[in-house]
């Protein structure tokens, strides 16, 4: 069965679809948008792609199967959508159908009523009619409804009727259209369909577009008549420009008006497909190319499947690191010491005679193998798809497996780690995950971890651990045993390891914040220079939200639960002021994190938000910024305190600080020594959808707040773009016999994407 990829969400792209299915064909449909696809009839054979693509996600698309072809079935005014088709097809060498609707009036159509003035584009039939009064019906679609509205810059005088979909209804209030003047349906429409809604408006103009029968344009300049409307018409730009991009009769790039004439050119492309393939066929001896990707085990060749065992005997060349070559039963020439897929790519394109490769990997192809590597190239790089490779995943046994195996422990509850050239957070994943298998490569990794280890361990981070090994697995040099942390560290021979890590069972384990305050260290270290007075405040760190500046080097911390300004004590030592518990917890819920986020804690102070959002975000990095060095101690100390690999502090002041870091998912700022514009024009321009927390404790704070988020764009004013909270918390203490209640100052949390 042949497969056609389809661009759709016309009335002839359902209809043309239905008809190709229905003689074989396996129909691969993209439409736009949802209401492109809950139109779509379900039927054998069809697929549906929801979602606009660019140039370079229709390549990828095209590359997931061997497509016959690709059918342009579009909107006749949707020119850059077929630009970028047409583009795709010639960098994929697919051939090109582009169906055109026929859009010419017929000459009683051009009589009747007023005279239907023309123009080439939106914004000329806009400005047209911004000099002339009365009220408009678009009928344009909801794509150029923001361009008109801002041309003619009255509101009043629209009614736009569009699609019943939320984009329609989305584009309709981003252009502002008043919500009674929205008509949201589905045609096609009558010519008393459209009188009425004419009347209705009150429209002294009727604005729509050159569509042709299939897009209702006979009935809409009929009504018109009927009405006494003036019609404004957008000529098709097809039929202005045959010859242009959203056009064109190049090679492999053929137009027709009728479905009978494309149905019969798809099915000339078929045969010239079955007769090229009986010609491969009988020169070649095979029209296939294959590629395996096989993982081979441990190493030990008992382990190999039947199946990877006929692989090696029929394969030309064999691919894989030296190691796991030399386990392989097979023909030294045919064996090449490559692993890196990019290249192993060049190899592949540069010898066309392989029939048959088989790339080598340890283990099991879905267990942290190079695998991954060498799929995602073949389904974006357009050389190597077109080397014609059928490929084959065989699976083998893992390392995990063979342990598990060995040591009688199930595997089916572990987390899997690996440390072979990537950072881990070795210790958040051990107090989520009280059962873990990591993967090392030689004695410095295994030393580091049992250093963690035993850190954790030492804190009482970590409990009650178990540790279980395995050295060169499946390999003559195999060892497998129960060790200690301090055996570890004595192990000297270079190789791999895994290791079973087992804690004791802990169904207390707390997933949301709320570390106490009392569980952070506070007080500076001796002899430590107090830079910034305050007391335990809402805002962990230096000078910005939450603070004063005094004119002077010096800034003022405002307490959040005390009236006064005075240095903060504790047994006669100075602390560096932290987040309250109470708004700790608020805050990190309102940044809606994430296993894998990257975040930003902006003023990190002695670093209560940031070892938080280190322990929720096991999988991600936190940076902590901050540039007094008594609070740098103090970050450092708590992050040791709590064992949080996965947290990073960033020495200095943001925004300076923040130009080397990767792009932040989540920000929470805490202080911003008076450059709040700045920092958040410099988050914002890293990632656009960043998600964002501001704490502050005064009322000028805040409006430097709105004020820097005026500036920086309408999109963070919209009303579902920033929330504006103001929290008081009151905590009660007992004094003698009683319990006193003690108000914290009240605080604004802003909230941002």
């Amino acid at each position: 069965m042949d497969s056609i990829f389809i661009f759709s969400g016309t009335t002839e792209g359902r209809e043309l679809t239905t008809q190709l299915a229905e003689r074989g064909y396996d129909c691969t449909v993209s439409v736009a948008t949802e209401y492109g696809c809950e139109v779509m009839e379900m039927q054998e054979g069809v697929s549906v792609r929801t979602g606009r693509l660019n140039q370079e996600q229709m390549c990828m698309n095209f590359r997931q199967k061997k497509y016959l072809c690709v059918i342009d079935a579009t909107h006749p005014f949707a020119g850059v959508v077929s630009a970028e088709i047409k583009r795709a097809c010639k960098q994929e060498g697919l051939p090109y159908l582009r169906f055109c609707r026929p859009t010419e009036w017929e000459s009683e159509e051009k009589t009747k009523g007023k005279p239907a003035l023309s123009f080439d584009t939106a914004w000329e039939a806009a400005s047209w009619l911004k000099e002339r009064e009365g009220k408009i019906l678009l009928t344009t679609g909801s794509k150029d409804l923001s361009l008109i509205a801002g041309v003619i810059a009255d509101p009043s005088r629209l009614y736009a009727r569009v699609l019943p979909g939320v984009e329609s209804l989305q584009a309709c209030e981003k252009a502002g259209i008043p919500k009674p003047q929205i008509i949201a349906c589905q045609g096609p429409f009558s010519v008393e369909m459209n009188t009425a809604l004419l009347h209705f408006s009150g429209a002294r103009y009727l604005l729509t577009k050159e569509t042709g029968r299939a897009g209702g344009f006979p009935e809409k300049l009929e009504a018109a008549h009927a009405c006494q409307v003036q019609p404004v018409v957008i000529r098709n730009p097809e039929n202005r420009n045959p010859g242009g991009e959203a056009g064109g009769t190049e090679k492999n790039q053929f137009s027709f008006s009728m479905f009978a004439a494309l149905i019969a050119e798809v099915d000339a492309l078929a045969r010239q497909r079955e007769e090229e393939a009986k010609v491969s066929t009988t020169t070649e001896g095979t029209l296939q190319r294959t590629l395996i990707l096989a993982g081979v085990g441990t190493g030990n060749s008992a382990q190999q499947t039947q199946e990877l065992v006929e692989a090696l005997a029929d394969a030309d060349v064999i691919f894989g690191a030296s190691r796991i070559l030399r386990s392989l039963r097979a023909p030294e020439e045919k064996k090449q010491a490559l692993y890196q897929a990019d290249r192993i790519r060049e190899e592949l394109i540069r010898h066309p005679e392989w029939k048959k490769v088989l790339v080598a990997y340890s283990g099991d192809t879905g267990f942290y193998s190079g695998a991954q590597s060498l799929l995602k190239l073949l389904h974006t790089d357009a050389e190597l798809f077109k080397s014609g490779f059928e490929v084959k995943v065989l699976c083998g046994i893992s390392s995990v497996q063979y342990l598990a195996s060995k040591i009688g422990k199930p595997w089916q509850e572990a987390k899997f780690l690996s440390m072979h050239g990537r950072r881990g957070n070795l210790i958040g994943n051990l107090l989520r995950y009280p059962k873990c298998f990591l993967l090392l490569e030689g004695c410095k990794q295994l030393r580091a971890c049992a250093l963690m280890l035993q850190e954790a361990m030492e804190k009482g981070v970590v409990r009650g651990l178990h540790i279980y090994f395995g050295y060169q697995l499946g390999s003559a040099e195999e060892e497998t045993g129960v060790v200690t942390v301090e055996e570890l560290f004595g192990r000297t021979a270079e190789g791999l390891y895994l290791l079973y890590l087992e804690t004791e069972e802990d169904d207390r384990q707390i997933l949301t914040p709320g570390i106490p305050d009392a569980a952070f260290i506070r007080q500076m270290a001796e002899g430590n220079a107090v830079a910034t007075e305050g007391n335990a405040g809402t805002t962990e760190g230096s000078s910005g939200s939450g603070t004063i500046e005094n004119g002077s080097s010096h800034s003022v911390s405002i307490e959040s639960g005390s009236s006064c300004l005075a240095p903060f004590e504790t047994g006669g030592r100075r602390t560096v002021p932290m987040t309250k518990a109470e708004i700790r917890m608020l805050a990190l819920c309102k940044l809606h994190l994430t296993e894998r986020a990257v975040f930003y804690d902006i003023g990190g102070g002695s670093g209560s938000v940031s070892i938080e959002a280190a322990r929720l975000c096991i999988e991600g990095r936190v940076y902590s910024v901050e540039q007094r060095a008594d609070a740098l101690d103090l970050l450092r100390r708590n992050k040791e305190r709590f064992c949080c690999e996965n947290l990073e502090i960033v020495a200095g002041s943001a925004p300076e600080s923040l130009t080397l870091l990767p792009a932040p998912t989540h920000v929470f700022i805490g202080g911003s020594d008076g450059k709040l514009m700045e920092i958040l024009q410099t988050v914002m321009q890293k990632n656009k959808d960043v998600r964002i927390v501001i704490t502050c404790v005064t009322l000028e704070t805040l409006a430097e707040v709105q004020k820097a988020l005026a500036q920086i764009g309408k999109d963070w004013r919209e009303k579902d773009r920033v929330e504006i909270i103001q929290v008081a918390v009151t905590k009660a203490r007992a004094v003698g016999r009683y319990h006193l209640f003690r108000a914290q100052d009240p605080v604004f949390m802003i909230t941002v994407g």
